[in-house]
């Protein structure tokens, strides 16, 4: 989402009785004490790529950035007051689930599928004071339609989640765990076998078939006329260190809209202003 936008937003005071709640207080009233242009720039030092955040403050307004860019994609989409999300692969994060929250409230049913326990868990810890319905799935994406009829969700959400995929059919093939371990400690073996893959150019052998899969189990549970939402984005970390390829990771939704668009899946993209289609892909059921 523009940083220009939202720093605007903020200062009109849009997000003062919905996603302020999740800020803490003193972020809170660093931001009210800020001008737009401040908040403009501070939105951009803690987004350039690769992601850099200094602090729990920079956490939390990277947190709260990305829950506004969804919430305004659920407005300017006019999604139903009633909306029902499925997210893929949310892992701990919710800030799409708090987005979600401040559009639908108790009319909002929000849905996950999550393989790792342990990362479950955390989730359920930070979402228990929502309004809306909550439900986890612990199993794999590729069965939602054993899970939901088709025309159940108005939104599908793939929130960093393209490397999730990619990494989670890789370690399957590599025999890595992913549902009983420490995701952190995990995942930089899946991200080292991730680029042997890719560098011995198998990666799309092991890892396509999984993914377009997924995409198509989650087209079949789409409302008509419904949205999946594609993001992406990278932190600094010592990807080199691990060999692995920061330039690769930046590219994940140019390779998923490859990948999706070879698929012929009925989808068919929507441009926003505001949103980089190298970071965000809206794709519409038709």
């Amino acid at each position: 989402m523009d940083f220009y936008i939202l720093s605007r937003l903020i200062k009109d005071g849009k997000y003062t009785s919905s996603l302020y709640a999740y800020l803490p207080e003193e972020v809170r009233k660093t931001l009210d004490a800020m001008t737009e242009s401040e908040i403009t720039s501070k939105l951009r030092q803690i987004s350039e790529v690769p992601i850099r955040l200094n602090d729990a403050s920079d956490r939390s307004l990277h947190h709260f950035r990305y829950s506004a860019a969804w919430l305004n994609i659920f407005e300017r989409m006019s999604l139903p007051a009633d909306t029902a999300m499925l997210e893929i692969a949310a892992g701990s994060a919710v800030h799409i689930a708090q987005a979600l929250d401040a559009y639908a409230g108790s009319q909002g049913r929000y849905v996950a599928f999550n393989m790792n326990k342990e990362l479950t868990r955390s989730f359920y810890q930070k979402t228990a004071s929502l309004r809306m319905n909550i439900r986890i799935v612990e199993d794999n994406a590729l069965k939602a339609p054993q899970y939901f009829d088709g025309e159940t969700f108005d939104v599908i959400a793939f929130h960093h989640a393209v490397n999730d995929i990619i990494q989670t059919s890789v370690a399957d093939a590599d025999g890595i765990d992913t549902i009983h371990c420490d995701w952190q400690q995990a995942e930089p073996r899946m991200l080292r076998a991730v680029m042997r893959h890719h560098d011995a150019g198998t990666l799309k052998a092991v890892a396509y078939p999984d993914f377009t899969r997924i995409v198509e189990c989650c087209r079949n549970v789409l409302k008509m006329g419904g949205i999946m939402v594609f993001s992406n984005f990278t932190f600094t970390m010592d990807y080199e260190a691990l060999g692995y390829s920061m330039e690769f990771h930046n590219a994940y939704i140019a390779l998923a809209r490859q990948w999706i668009g070879e698929a012929n899946l009925g989808l068919s993209e929507v441009l926003l202003d505001g949103y980089d289609p190298k970071w965000w892909m809206i794709l519409r059921k038709e």
